[in-house]
């Protein structure tokens, strides 16, 4: 595959680098369901709860790559049954089944499953989490070979989060970008590392010690890489 000079990917500077320090409750997996749930009555609760708590597992694993975990929770959030409007899990649940087949080596039809996920919250009016899922999708493309739809995607969630304020996983898209911007489709490590510096600042601000270890850790790969020429 040809590589594209740097100078033809643009770099963004954040408008607004006060990233949030806390994450706050409309931020968080299924804010949009709690809210509904407190409408639907005591009964419909422990049926949130699990799905909540499915949801911060989903998470967590897909973070670590534990991919066995991914694809069994996936499964499991997708049999519970779709009451009271719950149809915001039952998405969610498609997209992490779909990442669980990408990460398998099922790239096309993993990517497909996400990208309708997404679609689909989008057309309920969906925005909480959306940087995050438009991270995780771009960042199956990156390990495909298709890291131009992989910065496409990260330069709209960027969009989202200067809108919203989301910014619990503003640093892992800088090292997402900085990742794509590696492959041998770009070869950029100058701008891979303002990325990353970027990322390693955003997860100090915000105290996100498990960002700023991604962050970090790609960032010393890129500097051993250098030191080997």
């Amino acid at each position: 595959m040809k590589a594209t000079p740097c100078l033809a990917v643009p770099l963004h500077s954040d408008q607004n680098g006060d990233a949030q320090r806390e994450h706050k409750s409309h931020d968080a997996p299924g804010g949009d369901a709690q809210s509904r749930g407190a409408r639907c009555g005591p009964r419909a609760w422990p049926r949130l709860y699990s799905q909540s708590r499915l949801a911060f597992e989903l998470l967590a694993a897909s973070a670590s790559r534990q991919l066995t975990v991914v694809r069994e929770q996936a499964e499991v959030a997708l049999k519970l049954p779709a009451e009271h409007g719950f149809s915001f899990w039952e998405q969610h649940a498609l997209f992490w089944r779909g990442w669980g087949l990408a990460a398998a080596g099922e790239a096309t039809a993993g990517s497909a499953t996400m990208r309708d996920a997404i679609e689909s919250l989008q057309g309920m009016g969906v925005v909480n989490q959306r940087p995050f899922l438009l991270g995780l999708l771009a960042d199956v493309y990156r390990r495909t070979e298709t890291p131009t739809k992989a910065l496409l995607l990260l330069d709209e969630a960027l969009t989202i989060v200067d809108s919203t304020q989301e910014r619990w996983f503003e640093a892992e898209r800088h090292r997402l970008r900085a990742e794509t911007l590696l492959t041998s489709s770009f070869r950029c490590p100058d701008q891979a590392k303002v990325s990353l510096h970027r990322a390693l600042a955003l997860a100090r601000e915000q105290g996100a010690r498990f960002w700023e270890l991604r962050a970090a850790t790609s960032l010393a790969r890129i500097q051993r890489s250098r030191q080997a020429y």
